[in-house]
């Protein structure tokens, strides 16, 4: 990287000094677009690509360009500081439940939502894929009025078999479609350069009434990514990632079924994603499990910590996010458990 930088700061003297676009630096842009044809077989036009240091910049965009007199579905559970960010608007949220296939499209059916906001390839917190067929039911739905998908792909980057299911943005031929994604997964969570593809019509509305933003990503950073991308580093980087990852997560899962804990756990886990679920059989309420592990130096996230709402299904479903995790950390994570329900 050290190396690109370099080459950035040769090549590139007159444009790190001036003001890039408010969409952002056309290099990356039509990086962003290749990449995005390369991997998904998304055709994108890179002019309808928004950049942005986090997502949370790009929701504030977003709801101004859609209006707040709407109705927005999420779905149940879900990373809440999302809907945090659209309650600031006074923006009315609704909660959708989460089946094996994804989103409850019988109860979407049954609101108001004018706009529907999920993470169809690998969902936080659940890990559900919306299947095929619930694709297309949903596009359906938002052809009827003026309604929209706001499609989060959410860990798309690392699925480690077969082909992925192709994004609502792909197969999408009515235009009801707004997909966003994050550099901060595939790369370093440190890194807050994420980006958006907007509608046509909505990419009028920005030219003409938000273009005065200036963007909030560094010139520097913006061709260093261009580069990092066109050079094929990237290509090289997920790939090396993909495989790393795959490795630890086979392990861990290995390890934990291998363990004194087989019998008393749980596996769900899906060819996606840098997270699986574990559920514990025990005579334990949840809160006794999360305290006692705290106690011993092992935080717990609990998938109902991310319900809004009363109704939760996910009793003693923990989500594991193996990324960081060490060998060293495996065994002391066995142990505890081993101590707490055994």
């Amino acid at each position: 990287m050290i190396k690109i930088v370099h080459q950035v700061l040769n090549n590139c003297q007159d444009e790190l000094v001036h003001p890039s676009s408010s969409k952002g630096v056309l290099l990356l842009r039509q990086a962003i677009a290749k990449h995005l044809n390369d991997y998904r077989g998304m055709a994108i036009d890179p002019r309808q690509i928004i950049i942005g240091a986090g997502t949370e910049y790009l929701y504030t965009i977003l709801i101004q360009l859609l209006g707040i007199d709407k109705t927005v579905a999420f779905e149940e559970p879900s990373y809440s500081k999302i809907g945090k960010i659209y309650q600031q608007f006074h923006i009315k949220k609704i909660f959708i439940d989460m089946e094996n296939d994804g989103l409850s499209m019988s109860q979407l059916s049954k609101t108001d939502a004018d706009i529907v906001h999920l993470s169809p390839s690998h969902q936080f917190s659940t890990g559900a894929i919306l299947s095929i067929g619930k694709r297309y039911e949903l596009l359906s739905w938002a052809n009827q009025g003026n309604r929209y998908i706001i499609e989060v792909d959410y860990d798309s980057e690392f699925r480690f078999q077969g082909l992925p299911i192709p994004s609502l943005q792909e197969i999408d031929n009515l235009g009801k479609v707004i997909y966003i994604n994050t550099f901060s997964k595939s790369l370093t969570s440190t890194l807050r350069i994420s980006y958006m593809i907007l509608l046509p019509q909505l990419l009028e509305c920005f030219e003409k009434q938000l273009s005065f933003y200036n963007n909030t990503v560094s010139n520097l950073q913006q061709y260093t990514l261009s580069y990092f991308i066109n050079d094929g580093y990237f290509e090289k980087h997920l790939n090396r990632m993909r495989l790393f990852y795959q490795k630890k997560r086979d392990s861990l899962i290995q390890r934990l079924l291998d363990s004194p804990l087989k019998n008393h756990i749980s596996i769900h886990e899906e060819e996606f994603g840098l997270h699986f679920i574990m559920t514990i059989k025990s005579d334990l309420a949840e809160d006794d499990i999360c305290r006692q592990a705290l106690a011993n130096g092992l935080q717990m996230t609990a998938i109902s910590h991310y319900y809004q709402g009363e109704n939760k299904h996910f009793d003693k479903s923990f989500i594991v996010n193996y990324a960081n995790i060490s060998n060293q950390d495996i065994e002391s994570i066995i142990n505890i458990l081993s101590q707490i329900i055994l």
